[in-house]
């Protein structure tokens, strides 16, 4: 089905439980897109011209088939629900002109990445919820003025906020961010563990691990995984240095061996000594 380049408005239930609808160009005059539009069709891919400022709710509402939605560079509001349960959705470009995301718009989708422009000021409740393969959420702009904080509630577990340096808004890497873990944008190393067979006694309450690639400013951000049955949390963060609170003590005395992980750069590998522990 073509709808030509004339300047017109998509009513509401316009095409609604076509279940025969298996494709649709939108010409560059179509305006808004209505409520229930084309919920319920067979479409399989969705290009939404710059002309449209308005997608309704629940305008492409449960399409088994769709699969790749295009929004072009136009000032568009996408509304609540509008491409909810569309269950094999795995990619959606979204124009620089999105100005707002509604409410489950995105949710229940096969979303694994997604990058949202610069453009848009409001990410609605639940708008990307229940993606569990969504990784990357990749950010074009600085934070927009109003995310709701379960926009991305059931991401993928580790689920990343990427966004430059120079962007403000979300806080330091390494910290969570509407459920999101605020990463740089490029290739982040993995940390790493000096060795080191320094004397520490065993009733030592803290210990201090040198290396680099550790998250600096968020303790929370690095964990240390330790043998020997010690156990603790960081409590203090630089690049190249980690100030470790001890819960459980060294079981022995001799060498002490440590792994880092950070929440954006993964693990440091194999187990290194870090101490020798001493009576």
């Amino acid at each position: 089905m073509t709808i030509a380049n004339a300047k017109t408005s998509i009513g509401d239930y316009a095409f609604n439980a076509n279940r025969k609808l298996a494709s649709v160009s939108l010409g560059n005059g179509v305006t808004s897109i209505g409520e229930y539009a084309f919920s319920g069709t067979a479409l399989k891919t969705v290009t939404i011209p710059g002309s449209v400022t308005s997608i309704g709710d629940y305008a492409f509402y449960t399409n088994s088939s769709l699969r790749t939605v295009t929004i072009a560079n136009a000032k568009t509001h996408i509304g609540d629900y509008a491409f909810h349960s569309n269950r094999k959705l795995a990619s959606v470009s979204l124009g620089n002109g999105v100005t707002s995301i509604g409410e489950h718009a995105f949710g229940y989708t096969a979303l694994k990445t997604v990058t949202i422009p610069g453009s848009v000021t409001s990410i609605g409740y639940y708008a990307f919820y229940a993606n569990p393969s969504l990784r990357t959420v990749t950010f074009l702009g600085n934070a927009p003025n109003s995310v709701s904080n379960q926009a991305f509630a059931g991401a993928a577990v580790g689920a990343k906020a990427i966004r430059a340096a120079i962007l403000t808004g979300y806080g330091l890497d390494g910290t969570i961010w509407n459920q999101l873990i605020v990463t740089p944008a490029g290739r982040v190393a993995a940390p790493t563990v000096t060795v080191s067979t320094a004397k520490l006694a065993q009733g030592a309450t803290t210990i201090t691990i040198k290396g680099t690639g550790f998250v600096p400013g968020v303790p929370s951000a690095n964990t240390v995984t330790f043998d020997n049955g010690a156990v603790g949390y960081v409590t203090a963060a630089t690049a190249t240095s980690l100030t470790v609170q001890y819960t459980t003590t060294p079981n022995k005395t001799g060498p002490l061996k440590a792994t880092v992980t950070t929440n954006i750069g993964g693990s440091s590998g194999a187990l290194k000594q870090v101490a020798t522990v001493v009576a």
